[in-house]
Order: C-alpha cells, then sequence, then structure tokens
C-alpha cells in the first residue's frame, strides 16, 4: 500500500523529504543516515541533482565495494528508473516536461486520435506456478484489497503499476477493469461500498477514482495534489460517508464522494473505525509536522478528531524521523486497538519505533515491551528490517498490520517479513520472510485485510488468503492479475517461448505447451534481464539465475545450462546492451560488459572480449546485421552522450559514426536485407527530433519523426523484415508504427490499456505476431501492422566449424517466416543426408573440408527466398598443451560449458605459486551453484607427443566441511561422445590451504601444488580433449595454472630438472636479460607488468639475450614467462635504473 509518483515539480526541487515516482512514494532517508552515506547518496538525496553525476559516482563506488542491497540502493533504483524519461542532456531533470507529461496522461481522452490501429491482447501471467508445479504468488505487486460486506464474493484490489482488478468469486479469479485509466501513479488504497458491490473507491498519486457501474466506468471523484491515499474508509452504515487518510490530509465526503471537505492537513497514514461502533474512528498522522506520529479519536464519524496522548510514543532527539503507522481493531474485544510505528525515535533505530496498545479504546496507551526502537535482541527484535544482521528496511512501503477477530491478543505486522504476536505484542515470532522461510509467501508485506473469518496479505508478488491466521501455509489467489512489472524480455524464434525478469518476482517463462498464461517462476530477484537462444529449443538467459533449460511441462525440473557473462543492464529502458545472437549460428553471443563487447563461441559458457570502447563508457545496445554478421553496431554512452559505432569486421577494427543530434541514450535498427539501412531513436530526443533513418550505414541521417511522437519517450524500436521498411516503436504511453509508403507515425494501441508503460517490443514471425512487454501492465501481442511480402531466408546452426568428423551439426530455421503454410528445403554437401524437408534436420559431414549447405524456405502465399552458408571441419591445431592463462581467455579453440552461471575465468588475483600475474578460477565463494559443474575443453592433436604427463598448478581451500568443491579431470578420444575420469579431488583431498570463510580466498605463492597424470595410454590419438571440471558446493575459489601436456615430463627428480635461470635480477633497464636453460632453441619471452599487462613478447633463440632498453620500462617487479619447445618456465625479476 505505500505510494511513488512524480507529481509535485516544486516539492521536489525545493526539497521535500519525499519523492514522488510514478507508482510509489519513497520517502528521503533521515538526515542522519545522509549524512553517514557516502557521497553518491548524498547527491542523490539533494534538491535537484545532476543524475549523470549520481549514476557515476554510483558507479564508482560500488567498482570498489561489495554490494549490499539497503535503502540508498533501493531508493536509487525506483529514483533512477522513474526520472529516466526525463532526463536533459545535461544530465538535470525536466521538470517542466515532466508535468505536462503526467498532467497529458492523467486524463487521456480516447477519442482525440481518429487514425489508430493494432488488435492487442493480453498474454499474461495470469497465473505464475513454482518449479513443484504448486502456485506461487510471484506475479504483481499488489498495494491495497478490499471486500464487500454485505456481497462477499465481489473484491477489489490495486497494484502498484496502478491497475485494478476485481474478482466475483471471492478472489479466485480476477478481472482488469481499468485499461481506460491512464494512471500515472500505483492504486494505493481500495474501499467497497460494503452495502452495494457496484460502488467502488480507488487512488492513487493526486486522484481519487470512484465507479457506481461495477468497475465498467471511472470517474475522479477528488483531484488534489499530493492527495497519496494511504486509507480510504467507507462508513459500514451510511455508506454516503467516505474518507480518505493521505499525504495531504484527511477528506470528508457526506454525499458518497460527489463533495469532499478538508477535515485535517497534515500527512495521515491511517484510519479504522471501531468493529462495534461505526462512528467512532481511530487515526494515526503526524500531526504537528514534527516527526512524531500522533493518535487522534473521532466519535462523531470523522467530524471532529481529539489527539490521545496518554501513554502515546513521543521523542524529542534531533534525529527523530517519521516513516508512518498502521492501526489494527479486532472484534473480539472492541476495546482494543493496536498501533504499529516505524521510523527512527533516534539514531540506531534502523526503521522500527515500536508496537502501542490501547485497552481502552485509544484513550490511553502502553508499549507491551517496554522498549522505543533499538537496541535488538531475540526477545526484541526489529519488525521493520528484513533481518537481524541488516540495516536495511523498506519504511512505509512494507507496513501492515492485522488482528486476529477470534482472539485480540493474536496480531500479524508485516514489514519485509511477517511476525506474530500470540500475547498482545509482548513477544514476537517470524511467521515467514527473509528471517524465516516457514511457507511458500513472498517477502515484502503490503496490505493486511480481516474479512470475516478470512485474513488476506498482499505482497510484491500477490495476494495469500489464510483461514487460520497465518499458521499454516496460505493460498495464492492471483489468478488473472497480469500486472506483472517486465524489466527484461526474451522472445522465442521457432518455438512460443517467453522469459523476462520482473520487478519483485524474478524471472518468468512460458512455454507453448503450458496453459495460456500460465507461466512458471524460474528463480531469481529482480533483474532487468532475460534472453531466449534462437536455435537450442528452451534454453534462457537470467544475469542473476544464469542459464536455464525451460520444462515442456509445468512441475518437471527446471535444468541448467551455460551463462559464463551476464551484458550490461539496466533497471531503466533503452540502456541494456543485451544477450546478441550471431544470426547464423546461435551459439555464438555477442554482450556489451562495460565499456567492452565480448565474445561467445560455445553457447554463453566463456566470453572473450573483442572491442573496447572508451575508458569509463557503458556498451548499451548492439545490433548485429542478418545480412553479413560481421557488420556490427554498438551504442557506446560516455560522459552522459551516446556513441554511435560501427565495424565491418566483427570489431577488429571500428568507426564512430557522427549522430544527428547528441543525447545520452539511442537505439538502433537495422534492415535484415540491407545493413547499410539503419534507423537511430532517441529515447529522451526533444519533439521533432526523435527518429531518423541512414540508407547509406550513418553517414548521413533523414529525420523521420512526427508530430504523433510529440511527448513520447522511446523505449524500444522493431524492424519488421520484409515490410516496406515497417518499424514499430514503443514508447513510455503507447505503441506506433511507420513504414516507408507513410508520412506520419500511425499509434498501433487497439485493445491496449489507455496507457501503457513499454519495456521491449519483439516480432514472433512464426506466428505473425509482434510482441510487447510492458512495466507494470504484462505481456502483449497483436498482428503484424503489416504482413510481409514474402519471406526473409536464414540458416543457423550450432557451430559453423568443428575439430572432429564425427560432430553432429543442429541445424534451424532463422528466417523471418510464418510458419503457417510454409516448408523448407535444404540440402546439404559430402554429408550423411543430401538434402531434407524438416525446419530443423541433423546432419554429419563426412571428412575434413569447408561443404555448402543451402536452405529454401516458401510460405503459404508460394513466396520463397533462399540462403547458403559454408561448413568447415578441422583437425585440431595445437599438438601440446602449455598454457599459463597470461594472455587471451580463452585460449584458443578452448571451450566451456555449465549447468548455470558458474564458469572458468581468467584472474590475476593470483598465479602458479606467485611466479605469474594470472591463472584461471572458479568463484564457487560468490556464485551460488550447489551441485552443479562448470568444465572448459582443450582440443589437441596427441598424435605426436613428447610426453604423455598431464602437469599442472592447483590452488584451493575449502571454506567449510559443508561448502566445499571438487575437481574432476577427463578425456575424451572420441571427440566428446564419452568421457574417461582420470582425476578426481574432493573434500580434504583437493585443499593446498587451511579451510577458510573469511572472505574469497586469494591463495598465497606457497598455497599452490603441483599434480601430475599419466595419460600416456591416449598418446598417438590426433583429437583428444581435455575437460578441467569443477563441482560447486559455494566453498571456495578454485585456481588451475600452468597446465603442461604433450611437451616434457614434469613430475622429475629435482636433480634431473632442466636447468633454467634469467640474470641478472635486479636487471638494469638499459641492459640485457640472460636467459641460461638447457632446453636450447628458440623461445617466446612475454613479460608483463605488475598489474598483468602485456609489455613485449619476442620469439627468438634462448642463446640472444632480451635487450630491455628499447622496452622503456619503469622501475618496479615485473612478470616473464619464457615457452621453449618442451616447457615454459615463468617468474619475476626486479627493473631498475
Amino acid at each position: 500500500m505505500k505510494v511513488i509518483q512524480i507529481f509535485l515539480v516544486l516539492a521536489f526541487i525545493t526539497g521535500f523529504s519525499s519523492v514522488y515516482v510514478n507508482a510509489q512514494k519513497l520517502n528521503k532517508a533521515s538526515t542522519l543516515d545522509q549524512k553517514n552515506a557516502p557521497i553518491w547518496v548524498k547527491k542523490m538525496y539533494e534538491d535537484n541533482p545532476n543524475v549523470f553525476e549520481v549514476d557515476e559516482l554510483y558507479r564508482a563506488y560500488y567498482n570498489h565495494h561489495n554490494f549490499v542491497k539497503n535503502y540508498h540502493t533501493q531508493y536509487y533504483k525506483r529514483w533512477r528508473r522513474k526520472i529516466d524519461d526525463f532526463i536533459d542532456d545535461d544530465g538535470f531533470v525536466d521538470w517542466v516536461m515532466l508535468e505536462n507529461q503526467l498532467n497529458t496522461f492523467a486524463f487521456k481522452n480516447e477519442t482525440a486520435v481518429s487514425a489508430k490501429s493494432g488488435s492487442w491482447s493480453v498474454l499474461g501471467p495470469f497465473q505464475v506456478y513454482a518449479e513443484s508445479g504448486d502456485y506461487k504468488a510471484n506475479q504483481t505487486n499488489v498495494y491495497s484489497l478490499d471486500q464487500c460486506t454485505s456481497s462477499s464474493n465481489v473484491m477489489y484490489c490495486g497494484t502498484e503499476p496502478g491497475e485494478i482488478y476485481k474478482s466475483i468469486d471471492g478472489g479466485v479469479n480476477w478481472t482488469n477493469v481499468s485499461y481506460g485509466l491512464a494512471t500515472n501513479w500505483g492504486i494505493t488504497s481500495v474501499a467497497v461500498d460494503p452495502t452495494n458491490p457496484d460502488i467502488a473507491f480507488a487512488g492513487g498519486g493526486n486522484l481519487l477514482y470512484q465507479t457506481v457501474d461495477g468497475g465498467a466506468s471511472w470517474g475522479v471523484s477528488l483531484n488534489t495534489s499530493a492527495l497519496d491515499p494511504n486509507e480510504i474508509h467507507i462508513h459500514s452504515t451510511n455508506p454516503n460517508i467516505v474518507l480518505v487518510a493521505g499525504d495531504a490530509g484527511v477528506h470528508r465526503s457526506t454525499d458518497g464522494g460527489s463533495t469532499w471537505t478538508t477535515v485535517l492537513n497534515d500527512p495521515a497514514y491511517d484510519i479504522k473505525a471501531n468493529p462495534l461502533n461505526p462512528d467512532k474512528l481511530f487515526l494515526v498522522m503526524d500531526g504537528l509536522g514534527d516527526e512524531v506520529v500522533d493518535f487522534y479519536v473521532s466519535t462523531d464519524a470523522g467530524l471532529n478528531w481529539a489527539q490521545q496522548s496518554t501513554g502515546w510514543y513521543n521523542s524529542t532527539d534531533p534525529d527523530r524521523y517519521c516513516h508512518g503507522a498502521r492501526i489494527a481493531v479486532t472484534e473480539a474485544d472492541t476495546s482494543r486497538v493496536y498501533a504499529y510505528l516505524i521510523g527512527d525515535s533516534k539514531p540506531g533505530d534502523i526503521g522500527y519505533i515500536g508496537l502501542f496498545r490501547s485497552d481502552d479504546g485509544g484513550y490511553s496507551w502502553i508499549n507491551p515491551i517496554g522498549q522505543v526502537g533499538g537496541p535488538y535482541s531475540a526477545a526484541f527484535p526489529n519488525l521493520a528490517r528484513g533481518s537481524d544482521t541488516w540495516d536495511y528496511h523498506q519504511g512505509f512501503y512494507n507496513c501492515a498490520i492485522m488482528a486476529n477477530a477470534a482472539d485480540a491478543d493474536q496480531i500479524v505486522i508485516g514489514g519485509l517479513n511477517m511476525w506474530r504476536s500470540n500475547d498482545g505484542g509482548l513477544t514476537f515470532d517470524c511467521v515467514n520472510g527473509y528471517q524465516c522461510w516457514n511457507y511458500s509467501m513472498h517477502v515484502d508485506m503490503q496490505d493486511f485485510r480481516q474479512f470475516g473469518s478470512e485474513y488476506w496479505a498482499s505482497t510484491d508478488g500477490g495476494i495469500y488468503k489464510s483461514t487460520d491466521f497465518f499458521n499454516t501455509q496460505p493460498d495464492v489467489f492471483m489468478r488473472g492479475i497480469h500486472g506483472s512489472d517486465y524489466w527484461g524480455f526474451g522472445s522465442g524464434w521457432n518455438v512460443d517461448l517467453l522469459v523476462g525478469g520482473l520487478y519483485h518476482n524474478g524471472n518468468a517463462a512460458y512455454y507453448q505447451d503450458y496453459t495460456p498464461g500460465d507461466f512458471l517462476n524460474l528463480g531469481g530477484g529482480e533483474a532487468p534481464t532475460g534472453y531466449v537462444n534462437p536455435g537450442q529449443e528452451r534454453r534462457v538467459y537470467f544475469s542473476d539465475v544464469g542459464g536455464k533449460i525451460v520444462p515442456e511441462n509445468i512441475g518437471d525440473p527446471i535444468i541448467g545450462a551455460s551463462m559464463g557473462m551476464a551484458p550490461n543492464e539496466s533497471y531503466w529502458a533503452a540502456a541494456s546492451s543485451e544477450m546478441e545472437f550471431h544470426p547464423n549460428c546461435y551459439n555464438t553471443i555477442y554482450l556489451g560488459k562495460d565499456n567492452q563487447i565480448f565474445k561467445s563461441v560455445d553457447g554463453g559458457a566463456l566470453f572473450t572480449a573483442i572491442y573496447t570502447g572508451v575508458t569509463g563508457g557503458t556498451v548499451t545496445y548492439i545490433e548485429v546485421s542478418r545480412d553479413r554478421p560481421e557488420v556490427q553496431y554498438a551504442i557506446v554512452r560516455s560522459s552522459g552522450t551516446s556513441l554511435l559505432i560501427k565495424t565491418d569486421d566483427e570489431w577488429a577494427t571500428s568507426t564512430s559514426l557522427s549522430t544527428p543530434i547528441s543525447s545520452s541514450k539511442a537505439l538502433i535498427a537495422i534492415d535484415p536485407e540491407n545493413d547499410a539501412t539503419i534507423w537511430i531513436a532517441f529515447p529522451n530526443g526533444p519533439n521533432g527530433n526523435k527518429v531518423f533513418k541512414s540508407m547509406n550505414g550513418g553517414v548521413s541521417w533523414a529525420n523521420i519523426t512526427s508530430s504523433e511522437l510529440d511527448g513520447n519517450n522511446i523505449h524500444s524500436m522493431a524492424m519488421i523484415g520484409g515490410t516496406d521498411g515497417g518499424i514499430y516503436l514503443g514508447s513510455n504511453s503507447t505503441v506506433f508504427y511507420k513504414n516507408n509508403s507513410m508520412s506520419n507515425w500511425a499509434i498501433d494501441d487497439v485493445g491496449l490499456p489507455a496507457k501503457i508503460n513499454t519495456d521491449i517490443l519483439r516480432p514472433f514471425y512464426r506466428d505473425g505476431k509482434i510482441r510487447m512487454a510492458s512495466y507494470g501492465k504484462g505481456l502483449w501481442e497483436s498482428p503484424l501492422y503489416e504482413a510481409p511480402d514474402g519471406p526473409v531466408a536464414e540458416i543457423m546452426v550450432n557451430s559453423l566449424t568443428a575439430l572432429c568428423e564425427a560432430d553432429t551439426f543442429y541445424f534451424d530455421d532463422h528466417s523471418m517466416l510464418n510458419h503457417a503454410g510454409a516448408s523448407w528445403s535444404w540440402t546439404f554437401e559430402n554429408a550423411n543426408i543430401s538434402s531434407s524437408s524438416l525446419r530443423n534436420p541433423k546432419v554429419t559431414f563426412n571428412g575434413v573440408g569447408t561443404f555448402l549447405v543451402t536452405l529454401s524456405v516458401v510460405d503459404a502465399g508460394g513466396q520463397s527466398d533462399q540462403d547458403s552458408l559454408y561448413i568447415t571441419i578441422e583437425t585440431p591445431v595445437a599438438s601440446m598443451i602449455q598454457e599459463d592463462f597470461e594472455t587471451i581467455f580463452p585460449p584458443e579453440e578452448w571451450s566451456g560449458s555449465s549447468q548455470g552461471n558458474i564458469t572458468w575465468e581468467q584472474t590475476s588475483l593470483a598465479g602458479g605459486f606467485g611466479l605469474s600475474p594470472n591463472s584461471m578460477m572458479v568463484d564457487n565463494y560468490n556464485v551460488y551453484a550447489w551441485g552443479e559443474y562448470c568444465e572448459i575443453i582443450a582440443p589437441l592433436d596427441f598424435s605426436s607427443a613428447g610426453s604423455g604427463w598431464l602437469t599442472f598448478d592447483v590452488a584451493y581451500a575449502r571454506y567449510s566441511s559443508v561448502n566445499k568443491d571438487s575437481l574432476e579431470i577427463l578425456v575424451s578420444d572420441d571427440c566428446g561422445l564419452s568421457w574417461t575420469t582420470v582425476y578426481f579431488k574432493a573434500d580434504s583431498d583437493l585443499p593446498t590451504a587451511p579451510d577458510y570463510s573469511g572472505g574469497q580466498f586469494v591463495p598465497t605463492s606457497s598455497q599452490w601444488r603441483r599434480d601430475s597424470i599419466d595419460l600416456s595410454l591416449y598418446s598417438g590419438n590426433n583429437n583428444l580433449r581435455i575437460s578441467f571440471r569443477n563441482y560447486g558446493g559455494y566453498g571456495q575459489a578454485l585456481y588451475v595454472d600452468n597446465i603442461n601436456l604433450g611437451g616434457m615430463p614434469v613430475e622429475l627428480e629435482k636433480d634431473e630438472q632442466p636447468y633454467f635461470s634469467v640474470y641478472p635480477n635486479p636487471a638494469n633497464r638499459s641492459n640485457y636479460l640472460y636467459i641460461a636453460t638447457s632446453d636450447v632453441g628458440n623461445m617466446k619471452f612475454s613479460l608483463f607488468n605488475s598489474e598483468g599487462k602485456l609489455k613485449t613478447q619476442l620469439i627468438q633463440s634462448t642463446e640472444k639475450p632480451v635487450a630491455l632498453e628499447p622496452l622503456n620500462l619503469a622501475d618496479g617487479m615485473y612478470y616473464y614467462s619464457i615457452q621453449t619447445a618442451n616447457y615454459f618456465y615463468k617468474g619475476k625479476v626486479v627493473i631498475t635504473d
């Protein structure tokens, strides 16, 4: 039930303690909390902060500090997202634009635009399920709910994104009744006339709405600046008396909401009535504006109020802070009143003041525990925060209380957790939440309501009903409430698969075999994520839970999949690089991470950097040409400006292009048949300069903006292949379409809510649809504005090359093609089959070489198109492994896979025995992957090996006897069809150091061990594969370095070791380094500075000294690596004057 909406520009600019942003009200932190906070926090809470400066300070702070969720980070996330559409190019909020936007859409006239198109319908989620197949309320943040007393089957509820739903069967099913309302705020309170189920009120922001026809239509009953209704109360026997308690005070109507008078002017938090005397009302409010909650009683139905102070809470501490309060009453004892107060009575209270109880109808009070605020203990817990170790709470955003109608001593209190007292507030036990997980129930409590013998709770995830006061698992009542707040969105290609990260509610997935509207929760928090691999059916990716295989049936197990790196993602629109897939190879993935672009060729297990942008920049958008995949465009945001970068050779080189206007954000779209035709949209672009088109690859631009886009902020853009240049735009209010023959943009929103804040648009060519994920109103689809003139053919396959003749190639269709009535015709050169009419044939090729594959697709109308590509079969290049992980990672031809987001990665935390800066590592400490494995695989031509010994350096410490990991090494001599374990160490066998739980383990030079394995049995095999496999136990980081195979044996007696020395050490920067070794011949000499950056790499004889003077080295310590024909050596050298 809380608030967050931007409504009053002057209030924010002049330093009011609350910022209002489109759905919730989030109070600023107290002055004391701000005083002790990092600089980014202090800047954010300024009256008119520079957003770009706050962003940069935020990133800089968390580059050097572990991220810990707290009040400030939550404020930043919500504040930043909600103001994003109104940031000017200098980084300040354009308050005039913001206010105009709200005024425009709060009273949107549906008849104002005559030319409209579309046939949109909602896809859900209508019901979310857990992996077990049970209902799960990870769906929609429900702020408020109410039930009609005379018709108990009729209920209404309001959501954070501003929707109103109605049920006529006691909450079993819900229907949206607010599509016609263009709300800009959450519905923080609802109330139903106790005698007439067709009359109801719903409020949020400045407005109180009323329906008199059961939700078929709504009118504005009250419009007051900063109204922010926290509670709507309708008199139980005289429903013409209606009261609204909110930030603008208490308003009262005696004619059913037709007219209103202001009774009290100060912020009011809650109103409740005596269960047997509807004229006696209780009120909590900040009556004197002194950061202290006061309690009032009215005996004349709210016309007059008297403050009650006997035994009531008070604080004179200069750092006191009021977050709000809630009231509970009970039919079991009509003299019993409870008040739950949140805030700070003094420094250190961490958002909780306490519970107060009256046993005489609100006239005198006691604090049952006898303590206000902290310090806290097991006997006196903080009921507002999430855990005993947290300093984090959410203020009035999560604040609720309810008393048992049959037992006045039983109450439940809601904050981040739900707590119960059975003794009138003297002691409390955790019911559910972060503090205890007794039930399958969402955390973050919103609204508690008692209706007869039923007890209802709404949370950030949805609605629960209990008939035993939450003594057992409550039931979920959410079917039909589709207000899921999508922060990310991915869609399948040949299968109907929809995924996305939801605000508050983890990651949801729909698969075509599920009942329409039923979605599966895949875990996670609230990341702006969700990507679908277009070729591997049901393989999806999320930044918070890693890769997953979506099960075919709800109730089947969810299987992990590889995801070694997550892209740049943003909680606000048009600022995420996402994961982009190669149009011909679905296991080749591109993504932006910080200022770099990375590429994976193994389905996302391992990534290699292929482009580095300006220092401090962020890659916020990537588009790959379908016509020529080596042609790609990217947006790199730097210093508040978006740079457009293009490559013609997959980032071996790149060019910076001029943009038609300068702006902080930009979106790109590419014509799938001609990558010289591109579009660029500016989400915050001024009226008249929002969308541009180039026909020459960005050399020059034509403005294609029209007045229909005025006042809109572009969130998403999708080009539709096979049309006459058709392109969709999704904005913060609706959807638009335009093609080459249209002079203006058409509004494409028939069937959509009056206002819908779009997130991402994606075409689904298989069914001829456009899909849209929205902020807070679920997923929608519509038939394409114009059907493509014909298909655009495209082949995709799991890999374009293979190192083994036995490898199977999994082909699939990546064409822009409606599958209804379509056909496919494939040809394969020198393969086990020469042709196929399947959409997705599996093929092996006969021998080493390069082979042609063709595809012809035909649509239902007889239109056709063709595509072709080449597949290459080769053998491994490497004849030995001598890998020290000092340069490129993964090494050439190496690949990886995993069952989740755990992976091998290059690290500069430690090198083997301290003789080098780098090694490879699996971060079992920070990544939870219990029972899951990740592996890295090295191919090898072992036919002429000099040695059969595999040696490597390993470092590991267990976290504990419970949290421990393991390392397995496997060998395959049949191209990975079967594997043989040749090494396995776990528990007490693997560690090289004592158990360590004081943070992430980083080995010292003495905490390494060299292990060796005899693989001589496999000598002579020309296609060997070696897998290093880590099994996660949420333990500690595992390090591996200096892998040798195929060269000289390493496990020799000390006096048999090859002689090796580098001298002098220290060495003068103007002189030479000499290498003395028994391993005479050519060497590759590499020198790295103390940060691991390569300074030089030479290939020369071991008998030739290394000249230092040409290297212009600074004084300091350097690492060297020397690779010879049979071995490599590593060490340190000091360079001086």
